[in-house]
């Protein structure tokens, strides 16, 4: 009798630690596939969004950990209404990684009559639409013209001086697609950028925006071109142009200029291209 009991307490205890096991083996790949440690979590995304999620999950919970199921049902924009998506996935045991996905407005420039898309951090795009129709449909940022040369405008001449004209237009080397793409990328996006992002006035009140290779950028304000040229301190450039209209308004001149030259040292150049 003794034997046969000794026998069944030891089935009973192999059972008993089998279930423990078992019960262990789940706790552990539970936790691993639906519990989030915190200190563990690693976040991708806008170093702004990712400071606001953290602090949305610390406030959802002062215990050490937050469940998979939390993240999946969270309403993004309960953080902040730019945040198009949070999504957490498992790299491998105990840590994970929280994607923040942001809200892209789709941008778009016109550019030399073709309108086209810029992604999220303004580079341009091999997305383009024919001017056309599209020009009323698709709202775009700004009229940016890239050129080779500086028009300039023709006095009148007699018949074979016209001729010699039109010789030395056809001679004028027309920019390539991929070098348009590298001047954008180069010596535009950093302006528009800057445009969009900063806490600039003067994006809604540019008409348009022209680069040349070599005389740089200009653009057109209120009828009148201010260059800029390829300096790049754009907040100097915006100061020059309110210091400008400040002192011509002073003077009663503001009519008198239509042309202001910003790529001079100290100095201001005004000149009436009419």
């Amino acid at each position: 009798m003794n034997k046969v009991k000794r026998k069944k307490r030891k089935i009973n205890k192999l059972l008993s630690l089998s279930l423990i096991f078992i019960l262990f083996i789940y706790f552990i790949s539970y936790v691993n596939f639906n519990i989030a440690f915190k200190p563990f979590i690693a976040y991708d995304g806008d170093n702004r969004l990712v400071v606001l999620t953290k602090n949305w999950i610390h406030s959802k919970s002062t215990l050490p950990f937050i469940s998979k199921q939390a993240i999946d049902k969270l309403d993004s924009g309960a953080i902040d209404q730019s945040i198009s998506s949070v999504k957490i996935k498992r790299n491998f045991f105990l840590v994970w990684t929280i994607a923040i996905k942001k809200k892209i407005n789709s941008r778009y420039i016109l550019l030399n009559n073709q309108i086209r898309l810029l992604d999220d951090d303004f580079n341009l795009t091999s997305i383009s639409f024919d001017q056309g129709n599209n020009k009323k449909q698709i709202p775009f940022l700004y009229q940016i013209d890239i050129r080779e040369a500086v028009p300039v405008k023709k006095a009148p001449v007699v018949e074979k001086k016209e001729e010699k004209v039109d010789e030395k237009i056809k001679e004028t080397k027309m920019l390539t697609e991929t070098e348009i793409y590298q001047l954008y990328q180069e010596k535009i996006k950093s302006f528009i950028k800057y445009l969009s992002e900063s806490e600039s006035s003067l994006g809604p009140k540019i008409s348009s925006i022209d680069f040349f290779p070599k005389e740089g950028l200009r653009i057109l304000l209120y009828g009148n071109h201010y260059w800029f040229g390829k300096n790049k301190n754009y907040q100097q450039m915006e100061r020059n142009i309110s210091l400008c209209e400040s002192y011509l308004n002073k003077k009663n001149k503001s009519q008198t200029y239509n042309e202001f030259d910003l790529r001079y040292k100290n100095r201001i150049i005004c000149r009436n291209n009419q």
